[in-house]
């Protein structure tokens, strides 16, 4: 992301932009608040027992909608990835997006395994060819892949850390470890 809000600030000079140096962080936070905001509904909902009621039909399409664009999203800017090696950028992101599978299946079920794993797979494929055949500008690409490291982070706090009582810590962080060493050969 400092790389990203980097190019954004020098290819930004001179628009009269406010705060141009606080925008890809801003956008970070932006995603984040989003997903936050999405996963904070659907516990609500399911808390309280809605599962079955017409509200969770709804909750259910508005995450996966979310969760299609987020995809979306990833697709497009694994085209015009540029920081890190495409290869190791798609390994993490297919390894993130396994995680979010197991999560929606495990919240959804049978709903989920029907159509929407389909779905998301198809807006990440969808994302990947409207890259291939579309370009943003540098800033506009900056400010996307800051939304969708906000998106990131919360969905892998989320999805991806076990909870108190289901973690394996020492897994957890060898993995974390093993991710980061391999980052800084890189």
């Amino acid at each position: 992301m400092s790389e990203a809000q980097d190019v954004f600030t020098h290819v930004t000079v001179g628009r009269g932009l406010p705060f141009p140096e606080h925008r890809v962080y801003t956008a970070a936070l932006i995603g984040f608040l989003l997903f936050y905001g999405l996963e904070n509904m659907v516990s609500r909902s399911l808390a309280h027992g809605r599962e079955h009621e017409p509200a969770a039909g709804l909750t259910y399409r508005l995450q996966l909608g979310g969760f299609a664009a987020y995809g979306g999203l990833v697709g497009y800017l694994m085209v015009h990835q540029r920081s890190l090696p495409t290869l190791l950028y798609l390994i993490a992101m297919a390894l993130h997006f396994l995680a979010v599978n197991h999560s929606l299946e495990r919240e959804y079920g049978s709903i989920y395994d029907h159509s929407g794993r389909w779905l998301l797979a198809a807006a990440v494929l969808a994302g990947g060819v409207a890259g291939v055949f579309t370009s943003m500008s540098e800033e506009m690409l900056a400010t996307l892949l800051g939304f969708n490291s906000g998106g990131v982070v919360i969905n892998s706090m989320v999805m991806e850390l076990p909870t108190e009582k289901e973690g394996r810590f020492w897994w957890f962080t060898l993995g974390a470890v093993g991710y980061s060493l391999l980052l800084l050969v890189i």
